[in-house]
């Protein structure tokens, strides 16, 4: 009887880490306008941001979609964040504010992906 409690509680946490998926609408990456700033969205509702500071410290966080349109980041400092679209921006709402991200000009900067500096 334990492998089978074993295997239904395995079965039950795979199935909570999973992202739900985003509306198609809200996938890509995002660029705030004036800050080396981007969200992108996959299709598959996971996520992840990327923040260069000015003096260039890298912050960034990997974060999943949560209906009906949200996203929870796993860094606490970002908490959620709730999304909507309003005239072609990815309006973000969350702990640091409301921002308009435009659909990005150019890819995340090489340094999103090395370690962040939180």
């Amino acid at each position: 009887m334990k492998p089978v409690v074993a295997v239904v509680l395995l079965a039950m946490t795979g199935a909570s880490a999973l992202a739900a998926q985003p509306p198609q609408e809200f996938v890509g990456t995002w660029q705030f306008s004036t800050k080396e700033v981007w969200i992108d969205i996959h299709a598959d509702g996971t996520a992840f941001q990327c923040r260069i500071a000015p003096l260039g410290s890298v912050f960034n966080a990997k974060g999943s979609f949560v209906p009906p349109h949200s996203i929870r980041w796993e860094s606490n400092f970002w908490g959620t964040d709730s999304l909507e679209l309003a005239d072609g921006y990815l309006v973000t709402s969350g702990k640091t504010g409301t921002h308009s991200l435009h659909p990005a000009r150019q890819p995340l900067d090489p340094r999103c992906h090395n370690k962040s500096d939180m």
